[in-house]
């Protein structure tokens, strides 16, 4: 389930805290932004996985599944603080690696432990 934001990744934050909002509990709970796009018509979700029983509809949320295929992964530790290099490790794939660019970058979070960047590859 996600919110979208209609100001691309700039917006990712304020899109979390209206998906985090619409939630009964954020314990234990997978949490992902979806990036469509390049800068500057980029869009972003905030997303987090639905639970059994949940009716994202009933609060408000639309959901979508995060398509299958090869990704080339990094991990970054501790993202809290190294937000500003978030953005540097996704050209970093990208650049070297053949870019998918018909399926979302994915950024999952685990915890403020650490932030697994999927940029799809070909």
């Amino acid at each position: 389930m996600y919110v979208a934001s209609d100001k691309g990744i700039s917006g990712s934050e304020e899109a979390f805290t209206k998906l985090e909002s619409r939630l009964q509990s954020l314990k234990a709970r997978k949490f992902y932004g979806l990036i469509f796009g390049t800068p500057p018509e980029e869009t972003y979700w905030a997303c987090a996985a639905v639970r059994d029983g949940e009716q994202p509809e009933a609060i408000g949320l639309k959901t979508d599944i995060i398509p299958g295929g090869r990704y080339a992964i990094r991990r970054i530790h501790d993202w809290e603080h190294h937000i500003e290099s978030i953005g540097n490790v996704f050209r970093d794939i990208i650049s070297s690696h053949p870019f998918d660019p018909s399926r979302p970058c994915v950024e999952f979070y685990h915890g403020t432990n650490y932030l697994v960047v999927r940029v799809p590859v070909q």
